[in-house]
């Protein structure tokens, strides 16, 4: 699979596991867009940024930037989900607390995973 194609399996995925969540899912007609879907849950409408990690590489380090190369602001994008091939499921976390740059394989940010109900 090319690198497109990861990042559609990943939202898809994403998609799935949020509605398995009770949670509603929309995705933007565009893909200019710089959140990947929004999210409705009892606590309110979130735009999700998903992203995923090539797991053959030694380090899981996931940029977390846009396209251009910036840091996405906390008005574009609420939360990260960044999908673990190797773990299938998800590392979930609030704009804010979450550095540009980030290695899931970490044992710190196990807290993380799958945790669907931050959102």
């Amino acid at each position: 699979m090319d690198t497109n194609q990861i990042g559609c399996l990943a939202e898809y995925k994403f998609a799935t596991k949020a509605m398995e969540q009770g949670f509603y899912v929309l995705f933007p007609l565009l893909n200019s867009s710089p959140y990947d879907c929004i999210v409705q849950t009892p606590k309110g409408l979130f735009k999700i940024q998903i992203k995923s990690v090539q797991e053959h590489r030694p380090r899981q380090r996931v940029h977390l930037r846009d396209n251009a190369g910036k840091s996405y602001t906390k008005k574009d994008v609420d939360y990260f989900a960044i999908y673990s091939q190797q773990k299938k499921g998800f590392f979930i976390f609030k704009n804010k607390d979450v550095p540009k740059s980030l290695e899931i394989s970490s044992k710190k940010y196990l807290k993380f995973f799958n945790n669907f109900e931050i959102v």
